[in-house]
């Protein structure tokens, strides 16, 4: 046998087996980091909101503007759309859109609407004409003809409303922040710009006789 043959093969073998476990070690490192990033890695995922036809993409802290304006159509149609039969409903669907501090409250309110739509023997018809998105307040603002419906199908009242409301993601999930409603068209900067609030008169003090 030859010794030196012997002795290179083995040298040869324990190298590649040194090279071998520094590369397993290697790999095993930038798995784990990997696996840490991929864990943690806040992912944009394309999903169809309801009221919306096409894919939109949506991140944990923003979403496209037209899934907002989607997601503002679908609250102003819920509420816009108010029965006495529909209104538990609505309040569920609603409440989901809220953070837990406030759904109750919300859930109550629109409740109450329905025994008041109940109670005076009508129901709520909605049909959205304007949606707008304001990037630099957040808000969405939906517009359009609101009218109280007899059973017998005349309407009671009819006149332009806005449901504004205030959306937000919060790890990819929308929330509803805030909800209000209005006569006339939607009250956006540029609309205040126009529109400045008409200050409060100071309140006139009698004069004291002398």
């Amino acid at each position: 046998m030859k010794f030196k043959n012997l002795i290179q093969s083995w040298e040869a073998t324990r190298t590649a087996n040194i090279v071998l476990l520094a590369t397993v070690c290697v790999m095993a490192i930038l798995n784990g980091y990997l696996a840490l990033n991929v864990t943690h890695i806040k992912v944009q995922r394309e999903l169809i909101p309801p009221m919306l036809n096409k894919p939109v993409k949506v991140g944990y802290a923003r979403a496209d503007e037209e899934y907002y304006k989607s997601w503002g159509l679908y609250v102003a149609e819920l509420v816009g759309n108010l029965t006495p039969g529909n209104a538990s409903f609505v309040a569920e669907a609603l409440g989901r859109l809220f953070s837990s501090s406030d759904a109750a409250q919300v859930h109550s309110k629109i409740m109450a609407q329905g025994h008041d739509l109940e109670q005076n023997g009508v129901v709520m018809f909605f049909k959205a004409e304007r949606i707008v998105y304001e990037p630099s307040t957040g808000n969405v603002y939906v517009t359009g003809e609101q009218r109280e419906v007899s059973p017998n199908g005349n309407s009671v009242s009819a006149e332009t409303m806005t449901y504004q409301m205030h959306i937000e993601m919060d790890a990819g999930q929308p929330v509803l922040t805030r909800l209000e409603t209005y006569t006339g068209p939607a009250h956006t900067v540029a609309w205040l710009a126009q529109n400045p609030p008409t200050p409060a008169k100071p309140a006139s003090s009698a004069s004291s006789g002398e």
